[in-house]
């Protein structure tokens, strides 16, 4: 927790929370199941509020030796009981709904070939993937926001029925992703040496659902999302992220991550990150064992485009099978436009446990 942010600056309480997933096979050819959450959402400076999400579906998951398809019809269902003060602010409706359909059919092949590289033999993959998403538009500005917001475009996002984390918020799709990807396995030890993607969004629609503060997404191509992993060796690891925008040819995203293992438990870190109109950022950290007790710690994370330190830490770890104690100290900006503020912490872990 961060004890320097007001409470209105803090998010919803979810106390309580349940939720159940649940999936189970239909027959020979369907699998069916259901993503159930009911959560009471608590502020000691906002109204809150109750919601239950029901999401059943069924699909149908069919394979071979070099492709798959998965045509898949959910129905999303979220109801929710406002607290007085929060209905009167929402045009009087105390228990406000949504319910709407989501089709989706998710699609790849698979093709390999051996080739042969310094002096080491490889299967390479090529994996084509489309991913087709359909949800019809329904208006939920009456809708509160517990705990949804728009997430960051990435990958993982391109094979989502929902751009929003939470449940708050359903998107209107009528969208088809393609997407590539390609891997080089040796075939020696079966560990993967380079994997490369590459995809893209295309929007037969506008998309009408948005929250505060976010643009619309309009109908036409997203950025293309590329990325990288390469593992030269068992020790040293390297992954970049790259996100190209063709419809006002600009770079929204760059990013690039290295890892180094140091022995069995030892690594180094180093990173960067840049996002338009956002940040611009070097992190770097690392544990480094003296012995099979004893280890030291430490990072330096820095704000290019602000110019300015955001964390450094530095630290010492003592550890056995079943207890470890850290002592860290550590200088870190409160808020972006503050100073830097010092702290000690000592840590106590029951690995038991």
């Amino acid at each position: 927790a961060d004890y320097t942010l007001t409470e209105a600056n803090l998010g919803y309480d979810r106390i309580p929370r349940a939720y159940l997933n649940w999936t189970q096979p239909l027959g020979a050819l369907f699998e069916a199941g259901i993503n159930t959450e009911a959560v009471r959402f608590s502020h000691q400076v906002y109204a809150g509020g109750s919601r239950l999400d029901i999401k059943p579906f069924v699909s149908m998951p069919l394979e071979g030796a070099s492709w798959f398809i998965t045509p898949k019809l959910a129905w999303r269902y979220t109801a929710y009981q406002l607290d007085d003060s929060l209905t009167a602010s929402n045009g009087g409706d105390d228990a406000p709904t949504r319910s709407l359909p989501i089709a989706s059919v998710d699609a790849g092949l698979f093709f390999d070939r051996t080739i042969d590289f310094g002096g080491d033999s490889y299967l390479q993959t090529l994996e084509p993937r489309v991913f087709y998403l359909n949800a019809p538009y329904r208006n939920q500005s009456n809708l509160p926001l517990f705990d949804t917001a728009p997430m960051t475009f990435s990958w993982g996002q391109l094979f989502r029925d929902n751009r929003y984390t939470g449940q708050d918020r359903q998107i209107d799709a009528n969208q088809l992703t393609t997407a590539i990807t390609t891997r080089f396995i040796n075939e020696e030890d079966g560990r993967e040496r380079l994997s490369a993607s590459l995809g893209q969004i295309q929007y037969f629609d506008d998309s009408r659902v948005v929250v505060p503060g976010e643009a619309a997404v309009e109908r036409g191509k997203s950025a293309w999302v590329a990325d990288v992993g390469v593992s030269p060796t068992q020790r040293w690891s390297i992954n970049a992220a790259y996100q190209w925008d063709p419809k006002y040819r600009r770079q929204d995203l760059a990013s690039i991550r290295t890892r180094y293992l140091i022995g069995d438990a030892g690594v180094v870190n180093l990173g960067y990150r840049y996002r338009r109109d956002l940040t611009e950022q070097v992190d770097f950290s690392f544990l480094y064992p003296l012995n099979p007790s004893w280890s030291v710690v430490g990072r330096y994370y820095y704000s290019i485009d602000d110019r300015k330190l955001l964390e450094s830490i530095a630290g010492v770890q003592w550890e056995s099978c079943c207890m470890a104690v850290r002592l860290i100290a550590r200088r870190y900006i409160r808020e972006r436009n503050g100073d830097l503020d010092d702290s000690l912490r000592l840590e106590f872990e029951l690995k038991g446990l």
